[in-house]
């Protein structure tokens, strides 16, 4: 019997929304299609909500706004013996 399970990556890419500028963070808290908390530099935490009609994460920092699409899916096939 198989299952397939999922992990995710350590990091994600965030998008300045005003400058365009896109940057790769490590992730600090994730939970699937629900929130994303990343830390950019070991200095500034963003946090963000993910929003279903675009499919993307989006929160704000200091008046900017942020999005991702959250930290790379692995899908694992696990096989039972």
């Amino acid at each position: 019997m198989s299952q397939m399970t999922s992990t995710w990556g350590d990091t994600a890419e965030v998008t300045n929304t005003d400058t365009d500028n896109t940057v790769t963070g490590e992730v600090h808290h994730f939970k699937h299609e629900d929130f994303l908390s990343i830390v950019l530099n070991r200095a500034v935490k963003i946090d963000l909500k993910f929003n279903p009609r675009s499919k993307f994460y989006v929160g704000s920092k200091g008046g900017m706004e942020f999005i991702s699409k959250g930290p790379k899916e692995y899908v694992h096939n696990e096989t039972r013996r």
